[in-house]
C-alpha cells in the first residue's frame, strides 16, 4: 500500500491521499485473521521493488532501486544486499517528502516544500488546471479533445514538446526539482515514469 508503514509493528503510520482513517491500524493482524497465509506489510514502492527483483527487470539483483512516480506520490523501493531497506524511522525511499526549497506549497503529509507537493502528479495537475482557467494550455486542450477533465500527465509532456508555453513552464519547474536541465525535461520525466506510473532501475553492486 502507498504510505509510511511501521514495519516492525506492522501498522500504517500515514497514508496522505486516503486521509487518516487507516493511520495506526495494525493491518497485518487484520489480514492474518482473514487469510491462512503469511502476510508482509510493505509500502507500494517497496512491494514493487520486491516484485521487480523477483519476477521482473532486476533479475534477483542484490542491490537495486525502484523509482515510483504516479498518482499516489513519489517514492523508491531500495534493496541492498538482497533485502528491502526500511530505515530507522521507516521512511527509507520516501523521496516525495524530501524538502526541496525553503518556502513552498503545503504537502498532504502536513509539512511544506516537499518534492511531492512541488513536482508530484497532483501538484502538476493543480497548476495545469489553473493555467487552463487563465486561458493557457491551448495545445493541451486540443490533445484532450477540448475537455479539461481528460487531461493526463502524458498529454502535458506532449503539449510541452510541441510548444505549449503553459505546459512547458510547468514541466520545466517540475524537472528542476529533480535536478534536470530544462532541455531534458520531457525525456527525463518520461524515463522516470512509465505509462503505468513507475520505472525500475537495477544498479548492480551499488545503491544510489
Amino acid at each position: 500500500m502507498p504510505g509510511t508503514l511501521a514495519t516492525h509493528r506492522t501498522l500504517v503510520k500515514q497514508i496522505d491521499f486516503l486521509g487518516e482513517f487507516l493511520n495506526h491500524v495494525p493491518i497485518r493482524r487484520f489480514f492474518e485473521k482473514k487469510f491462512p497465509a503469511p502476510v508482509m506489510v510493505v509500502n507500494l514502492a517497496g512491494a514493487k521493488a520486491i516484485a521487480e527483483r523477483t519476477l521482473g527487470a532486476a533479475a534477483m539483483a542484490d542491490d537495486m532501486i525502484y523509482l515510483e512516480y504516479g498518482r499516489t506520490g513519489i517514492g523508491a523501493g531500495i534493496i541492498s544486499g538482497g533485502k528491502l531497506m526500511h530505515g530507522a524511522t521507516h521512511a527509507a525511499g520516501e523521496l516525495g517528502h524530501t524538502h526541496m526549497i525553503e518556502e513552498g506549497p503545503a504537502c498532504k503529509c502536513g509539512s511544506f516544500c516537499c518534492l511531492q507537493a512541488i513536482a508530484g502528479a497532483a501538484a502538476i495537475q493543480t497548476r495545469i488546471r489553473k493555467a487552463i482557467a487563465d486561458g493557457g494550455g491551448s495545445e493541451l486542450l486540443a490533445l484532450a479533445g477540448g475537455d479539461p477533465p481528460n487531461v493526463s500527465g502524458w498529454m502535458i509532456l506532449s503539449a510541452a514538446k510541441v510548444g505549449d508555453k503553459a505546459c512547458a513552464a510547468i514541466v520545466e519547474q517540475a524537472s528542476k526539482s529533480f535536478g534536470v536541465r530544462p532541455s531534458q525535461s520531457g525525456e527525463s520525466l518520461q524515463s522516470f515514469g512509465s505509462r503505468s506510473g513507475s520505472a525500475p532501475f537495477s544498479l548492480q553492486g551499488k545503491v544510489c
